[in-house]
């Protein structure tokens, strides 16, 4: 790994870079959950539309502060998030604010231009505090609504499994702000972070098959089923982790597009295939910047 030594512009950047990419998938975890409780547990699910609006707003305000300092990647929003947002909300009858990716894809295209601001770390540091606050409310009800799970008290329109993992996102999120100065000069955070993504990556793999019907995709149903054997067996980060990742994020644009198109008989929520290729871009931002 490499040790670089950041400067304070570079380094409120990244953090920025960060948040606006975990941010975006709590706001969508929550949208998630939005979908998957049934319409009887109404008080459940205000609370959650709660949290997808909190998220929205911490978005807004990441972005507010880094007009001219963000600069936008693949793992943040993809040519595919649009479109998916506005196919799950056709769907699902949830509304998406899809102005907020509009406005995120529209930095995608303006130049990094602002300079340095000695008020930015105030304004970033008051930003992952309200961040941290919000998480920590948000585990609360991941373990809430799996306690209701494990009780039998509330039919649960996915595997509890699923909304385990998305809970593991969420703590490792957390668990990361508070050790953010230190994450970018720190080649053991780094490598743990890259262990925790590669189980991301299983996770995905295993979900993508389960979700996908068993009787009509059994091409897609066995590649599936490599990339679990493959990210299983992996032990140590090398180049054949960056061509696993890409092949596998290669299947999850295949994934993507099939779902959008009508052509991939399965239970996917559309806007889930596009959350899943931008946690593998990340995955793969982490594994490049890293090596």
């Amino acid at each position: 790994m490499r040790d670089v030594m950041f400067t304070n512009e570079t380094y409120h950047k990244k953090i920025l870079n960060l948040n606006m990419f975990y941010l975006r998938i709590q706001k969508e975890h929550a949208y998630f959950l939005q979908t998957l409780i049934p319409p009887k547990q109404a008080d459940l699910i205000k609370s959650i539309t709660h949290f997808h609006e909190e998220y929205q707003y911490l978005i807004q305000e990441t972005m507010n502060i880094g007009a001219g300092i963000l600069e936008v990647s693949d793992y943040m929003v993809t040519n595919y998030t649009l479109s998916m947002e506005k196919l799950t909300a056709f769907l699902t009858g949830h509304p998406i604010d899809t102005d907020l990716t509009i406005l995120e894809l529209n930095l995608a295209t303006q130049p990094v231009i602002k300079e340095w601001d000695k008020n930015l770390k105030e304004a970033v540091t008051q930003l992952n505090q309200k961040i941290t606050s919000l998480n920590r409310e948000f585990i609360k009800l991941h373990n809430d609504v799996l306690e209701m799970v494990s009780a039998c008290g509330i039919l649960l329109n996915t595997y509890p499994s699923f909304l385990l993992h998305m809970k593991e996102e969420l703590i490792h999120y957390n668990e990361l702000l508070p050790n953010i100065i230190s994450y970018f000069e720190n080649d053991n955070l780094k490598f743990k972070s890259i262990e925790f993504w590669n189980n991301m990556m299983l996770d995905h793999a295993i979900f993508t098959h389960s979700f996908l019907d068993p009787k009509n995709e059994i091409e897609l149903l066995s590649r599936a089923a490599t990339f679990i054997n493959s990210f299983e067996q992996l032990s140590n980060r090398n180049n054949l982790t960056i061509k696993l990742t890409e092949d596998f994020r290669d299947f999850i644009v295949q994934i993507t597009e099939g779902i959008f198109n009508c052509e991939i008989s399965s239970m996917m929520n559309p806007l889930y295939c596009d959350h899943i290729l931008r946690e593998v871009n990340f995955y793969l931002y982490l594994l490049k910047y890293s090596l």
